[in-house]
């Protein structure tokens, strides 16, 4: 099986939240769901960050994604000789055209409607022309890819100047940006505004605002409002300078805020963080009053990665400035009651008045611990608001009651809704930002049917792909996506559709028998087995958990601890044996032929043919990676990885799984301390060559074995900033060695980009 891990988390699912409370009057499957999702999303949180931080500082490296990115500009080649013919060997996009990844910023040029933005939160900027029937990047590839929001300067004469922000603060991990980008060409090229350059106040810029109250066509008389991470910023001069005119008084933890600005220049806010929690007022966006609704105390959520913030979307009616709603993530209590309520909230503001109209909230409204959460108030009318979160519904009395409230989009389809927005130019026509990309849909018709736009914007989070080894024509491909479940194509065009193959998050897997036989993974170690026919469709359907699967569930009944996205990994000599590292466990499945496709019991007998190894690694780590390789006797080697920096090596895998036979040999190598290994790669022609990857910052990441493991030798050359690993260097995600045109090269993907050489060199 060859994989490349070319751009895993960029998150991916990724993710939900974890939160303390729970909406109390759910039905208890949707109660379930609900538990399970958030659940989940603390996993891939975990790992995303166990992936990244610095192990000696315990964080992620601030401004960690600007220096990375300069470091790659400058240094564009893998240290070594003979990649030539590699490095021009030409690259052409396999897609997927008909999919995008995470969208968070969506905006619609109030001056030609046909004319869309759409940020992915680690794809870049991306600009329609045609109402989203195609798209065209608008970011250059060096620049900060983590898009968040997105704003116009609607003034007569300056609609051709955008600003976006980056920075994605709670998605499937924490993507730091940069900053805040401009264009004055009306979108098509973006440059980066230097006062926002290294700028602790703007690495992560939740929401922008322009004030078009001064119709004074004058850049020194732009004014810009920020909602980051410290609080909210504000510019008086179109961005050259900036004051933090509300603090979230928060040292150490990253704020969640929110600003909007009516059309007179009244700007609402927001802030959830541990300093200071509500909502606020002013009327020159300085001076500002505290209008939190009297009696409300807003309970922080204690478990990570929620602790110490509370999220607070606001929207403003268009149409009657005195008019705000509040859509609120937090455990909250009243003044005349102990007890906590429920962790979803939403308010009325209506001429200093608050009204609480949380008891009219859909029953199955989820917003995964603030993960997703969108609201929009009609251009046109002031109780027809928009409320996406998993779902997303309508209200025509502004959720005054439940009776009013239309279902546009079902909990149970599983889409998580990020940013939603009205067309300046046809009010009914909603479009919506989500984990798939971007979606429209007319508000006059019934039922509601969506269209989704997403053909050419190539935003999608892949956190797995794979060939089929054994295939004779390498032209089809599996992936798994965030959030996007797993696809596959055999079309090579660069505009082709792929096939959808699974549900839920997908992650690793793969292809033998010639692209007829699948294996697709999901979240929290969800395995199955298919067969496809000619056109990549599951010749068997069956009806599995919450979605629609395809194939047979594989994974074994008695795991326990997997991770979010879990590896797996087929027995080089018999491809009918796989073996699944989890938690402390090794699993070996010993005919994965014999599970019968048609097999349709609850449990589906997953536990037949697994055999276990039990507690292999050590106590409070899991296994992250796995890599095989052929020995000359014909039988296998593994090499396993951890969370925790440790790699063992296991022979004879596919006829005896033994603890003796484990050997550790990562004590005494120099490898780094509590380190993440995310890939081991074994050269296919030499079972005592492998290559261990390290993916956190600031650590030596790449490291050679030609001796089974007994030394090991630093070879991450060119892709470090400094010998020993600290610095600019990019996070090393994945290695792949392959033979092309006779020549053994090395392939290591990465957060900067795909490197490639012939010949390594040690440090």
């Amino acid at each position: 099986m060859k994989q490349i891990f070319l751009k895993i988390f960029t998150i991916p699912a990724i993710w939900l939240i974890v939160g303390v409370l729970f909406i109390a009057h759910l039905e208890p499957e949707k109660y379930k769901e609900a538990l399970e999702e958030r659940e989940a999303s603390d996993a891939a949180r975990r790992q995303v960050f166990a992936m990244l931080r610095d192990p000696e500082s315990g964080i992620i490296p601030a401004n960690i994604r600007e220096q990375e990115l300069a470091f790659a500009h400058q240094n564009s080649r893998f240290k070594g000789q003979g990649s030539n013919q590699i490095l021009s060997t030409e690259w052409r996009s396999r897609g997927p055209a008909n999919l995008s990844g995470r969208t968070r910023a969506l905006a619609i040029d109030v001056s030609n409607p046909s004319i869309i933005f759409a940020g992915g939160a680690t794809g870049g900027m991306w600009r329609s022309v045609n109402g989203g029937l195609s798209w065209t990047r608008a970011t250059a590839l060096t620049d900060i890819a983590s898009v968040t929001c997105v704003t116009q300067d609607t003034r007569t004469g300056r609609t051709n100047t955008w600003f976006y922000g980056t920075g994605e603060y709670l998605g499937t991990g924490d993507i730091a940006g940069n900053g805040i980008f401009t264009s004055n060409n009306g979108g098509i090229s973006w440059s980066v505004l230097p006062s926002t350059v290294s700028n602790a106040n703007f690495q992560y810029v939740h929401a922008l605002a322009f004030d078009g109250s001064n119709t004074t066509s004058n850049t020194a008389q732009t004014k810009l409002y920020a909602a980051t991470n410290s609080g909210i910023q504000r510019s008086a001069d179109g961005g050259a300078t900036w004051q933090t005119v509300l603090s979230a008084n928060t040292i150490g933890f990253t704020a969640w805020s929110d600003v909007v600005v009516t059309r007179t220049g009244i700007v609402y806010a927001s802030i959830g963080a541990l300093g200071r929690q509500g909502v606020f007022r002013s009327s020159d966006g300085i001076t500002w009053t505290d209008i939190t609704p009297a009696g409300l105390s807003l309970i922080l959520p204690q478990t990570f990665p929620d602790a110490n913030r509370v999220r607070i979307a606001l929207a403003v009616a268009p149409t009657n400035e005195s008019i705000c709603y509040a859509l609120m993530y937090a455990a909250s209590q009243q003044a005349s009651s102990p007890v906590p309520s429920r962790d979803m909230l939403l308010y009325k503001y209506s001429s200093g008045v608050w009204e609480n109209r949380s008891q009219n909230l859909p029953s199955d409204y989820e917003a995964q611990g603030g993960y997703s959460m969108a609201m929009e108030v009609s251009p046109r009318n002031e109780n027809l608001v928009i409320l996406c979160g998993v779902g997303c519904y309508r209200s025509t009395d502004g959720f005054a009651s439940r009776t009013n409230t239309t279902l546009l989009s079902s909990s149970n389809d599983g889409v998580d809704h990020h940013t939603v927005v009205f067309s300046p130019a046809n009010t009914n026509l909603l479009y919506a930002g989500f984990d798939q990309g971007v979606k429209n849909l007319d508000l006059s018709t019934q039922p509601a049917i969506w269209t989704f736009l997403n053909k050419g914007c190539l935003t999608t989070q892949f956190y797995a792909v794979a060939l089929d080894p054994q295939a004779t024509d390498n032209t089809t491909i599996i992936g798994g996506m965030q959030d996007n479940s797993t696809y596959f194509t055999e079309n090579t065009a660069a505009d082709a559709r792929w096939s959808n193959i699974n549900g839920g998050d997908g992650g690793f897997c793969a292809l033998t028998n010639n692209a007829r036989t699948v294996y697709s993974s999901a979240q929290n170690g969800l395995l199955w087995r298919d067969t496809l026919d000619g056109s990549g469709r599951g010749i068997v359907q069956i009806g599995v958990d919450s979605y629609t699967e395809v194939g047979v569930r594989i994974d074994p009944a008695g795991k326990s601890d997997p991770l979010f996205v879990n590896p797996i990994a087929l027995d080089p000599n018999n491809n009918a044996v796989m073996y699944y590292p989890c938690g402390r466990d090794l699993w070996r499945h010993e005919n994965l032929y014999a599970v019968s496709l048609r097999n349709k019991l609850p449990a589906y007998n997953r536990s037949d043919g697994w055999t276990q190894l039990r507690s292999v690694a050590p106590v409070n780590a899991q296994f992250s990676a796995i890599g095989t390789a052929r020995l000359s006797s014909g039988s296998t080697r593994l090499y396993l990885g951890t969370n925790t920096g440790k790699i063992y090596k296991l022979d004879n895998a596919q006829s005896s799984l033994s603890a003796t036979s484990v050997a550790d040999i990562s004590v005494g190598k120099g490898f780094p301390a509590n380190a993440y290994v995310s890939c081991i790669a074994a050269d296919p022609t030499n079972a005592d060559r492998a290559i261990v990857v390290f993916s956190n910052y600031n650590v030596q990441s790449l490291f050679l074995t030609e001796n089974a493991g007994a030394t090991w030798l630093p070879v991450s050359g060119n892709l470090e900033e400094r010998p020993d690993g600290r610095g600019g260097g990019p996070s090393c995600r994945w290695l792949t060695m392959l033979n092309v045109r006779g020549t053994l090269v090395y392939f290591v993907g990465t957060s900067t980009g795909l490197y490639v050489t012939s010949r390594l060199q040690g440090m």
